[in-house]
């Protein structure tokens, strides 16, 4: 039977020899590793009253003498040129003699001393007074309690032979504090001293890293920003200046730029450009104070915006009205460039921009050229579109193309009028929407809570009767589309839809907004839908007794007799 790869007869011969053999001499009799039969014996719960290998290392022990464990050690420490280590033991093979050497003289190194091999090492307290004699000698040469640094750099040049925080168990600063208290400097209350340039400076004036223990080094944004960059100073300034101006911007000793003025007894812009060229501060704020070249009034911007500006405006308001008040026109303007040509359709002299001359094939003198032009020269066979005609198919596909551009925004429309009306229905707390798509109509107010429309006509383009007796081709076809527009919105949405003129929401427009409650109220039920035949008496809404009728609802041959 086996036991974890263990043939019976191994197991057998470890219980009867773990006593009497060592654990390398087992494996050798069974052909196992010493490491495999010391673990399989601490397995089995197989102890020893002593390891064999004690045993073996004390007998090593007693056969050393005096004279013979001193051989070794010289001839180690010679090889070595210094007390050997644990790990030179093990390459030695000197395990034995090394617990010789402890057991009798506490350590190697003691072993060493009393062999005469190495002088005895310095008790704690004695380095302590050595370290302090040292410390005081470089504070008696510096004349005062020296910085870390300092005391470092001295080490090096054999000042000091141990460093201090190793046997002192406390930082540097403490150690100044206890032993070098009459090298101390009396520091005002609210200063303290830089370890760079040696001056006493305000707080304020060191970073954030600086330390209040005074014997710690620490040294002023002055002195740090100097180790950090080169001062190349410019033609024109002096090295003095370019400090005062450096220490006053890191310690934010002034609010504005403009105060340096009065320190240096120098120009703005002087300084302005020794800031943006030469010297370079990341992190502060640099505001100019100016004043605005419209009003006067004095304002502040970063220097970064102030440097992109020719002139500096308070507000967009003064802006526009410098632009328009005090900047040259026309050809005095720094950027005319106009060219001279002639109206093609009258000849006369005029100026245009080179761009009309490279997009434009024509060139005019006013509107009234163009359209004179146009009457001429885009009719009949001349016009582009001559002979083109469009299917049904394809017109309407343009229809429902124009809606759905109307509804998205491609197309904008928002008109005065329907500006006001937008604003009166937030006001009303009315959830609305604009261009409301009806497949092939857009409605110019959608009122989704209650399912009803309202429409903002224009008094020339919808043709309002109580300003036009007479209309144009235009006007007609107009009344045509809307006539149109309210046949299918009643037909397919059976909405009677409220119609807003222009001039009453312009001149009218308490009476509009009581118009749209009494159209929401009555659910869309109004005895009249045209805003011109309402007004307000005593902020009542009455229906005019004088019913003008809209030219959408007159028939097709009384329109035509309207025509100019």
């Amino acid at each position: 039977m086996a036991i974890n790869n263990w043939t019976e007869f191994e197991f057998n011969f470890l219980k009867e020899n773990y006593l009497k053999m060592t654990d390398e001499e087992i494996g050798k009799v069974l052909g196992r590793s010493t490491n495999g039969v010391n673990t399989k014996r601490k397995r089995l719960k197989l102890k020893r009253k002593e390891p064999q290998q004690k045993k073996e290392i004390k007998e090593k022990q007693n056969l050393y003498t005096e004279e013979s464990a001193k051989q070794q050690l010289v001839n180690i420490f010679n090889e070595l040129k210094r007390p050997p280590t644990k790990e030179d033991g093990k390459i030695h093979k000197m395990k034995p003699a090394r617990d010789w050497y402890v057991d009798k003289y506490g350590s190697i190194e003691n072993a060493c001393v009393h062999y005469g091999l190495i002088e005895k090492p310095l008790s704690i307290e004695e380095r302590m007074n050595i370290s302090i004699v040292e410390l005081r000698k470089v504070a008696e040469q510096l004349g005062r309690v020296p910085f870390y640094y300092e005391y470092e750099k001295m080490k090096t040049k054999g000042y000091t032979k141990y460093p201090l925080q190793n046997h002192f168990n406390m930082p540097y600063s403490q150690i100044c504090n206890k032993y070098l208290n009459d090298f101390k400097e009396i520091i005002p209350d609210g200063y303290k001293k830089c370890s760079i340039c040696g001056k006493l400076k305000q707080l304020f004036e060191f970073g954030d890293h600086f330390s209040d223990a005074s014997n710690l080094r620490c040294s002023c944004k002055l002195c740090d920003y100097f180790k950090r960059n080169t001062l190349m100073v410019p033609i024109g300034w002096t090295e003095e200046e370019c400090v005062i101006i450096i220490d006053n911007i890191l310690n934010e000793k002034i609010t504005y730029i403009n105060d340096l003025c009065n320190i240096l007894d120098r120009k703005l812009e002087d300084i302005i450009l020794l800031l943006d060229k030469d010297i370079k501060i990341s992190n502060k704020p640099l505001n100019v104070k100016y004043n605005c070249s419209f009003c006067g009034k004095e304002e502040s911007k970063p220097l970064s915006v102030y440097l992109k500006n020719k002139e500096y405006f308070c507000s967009s308001e003064c802006y526009w009205n410098f632009k328009r008040e005090c900047e040259p026109k026309g050809e005095d303007h720094p950027s005319y460039n106009r060219v001279e040509k002639k109206c093609d359709n009258c000849g006369e002299d005029i100026k245009v921009i080179p761009w009309g001359i490279e997009n434009h094939h024509h060139n005019f003198c006013s509107q009234k050229c163009y359209w004179e032009f146009r009457s001429k020269y885009y009719i009949g066979e001349k016009h582009s579109q001559f002979g083109l005609k469009k299917t049904t198919e394809q017109k309407r596909k343009m229809r429902i193309a124009t809606v759905k551009s109307y509804e998205n925004g491609t197309f904008k429309r928002r008109t005065k009028p329907q500006i006001k009306v937008d604003e009166m229905l937030d006001d009303l707390n009315m959830v609305f929407k604009n261009e409301y798509n009806c497949k092939y109509y857009a409605i110019d107010n959608y009122l989704s809570e209650y399912n009803l429309m309202i429409e903002v006509n224009g008094d020339y383009f919808h043709s309002n009767p109580l300003k036009f007796t007479e209309l144009n081709t235009m006007q007609i076809k107009g009344i045509i589309r809307d006539k149109r527009k309210r046949t299918y919105i009643k037909r397919y949405k059976e909405i009677d839809v409220l119609y807003l003129w222009e001039s009453d929401i312009n001149d009218k427009l308490e009476m509009c907004k009581e118009l749209i409650l009494e159209y929401v109220n009555n659910k869309g039920i109004l005895s009249n839908y045209n805003s011109f035949n309402y007004s307000l008496v005593e902020e009542k809404l009455v229906l005019n007794k004088d019913i003008v009728v809209p030219y959408i609802d007159w028939d097709s041959v009384s329109i035509n007799q309207l025509k100019k």
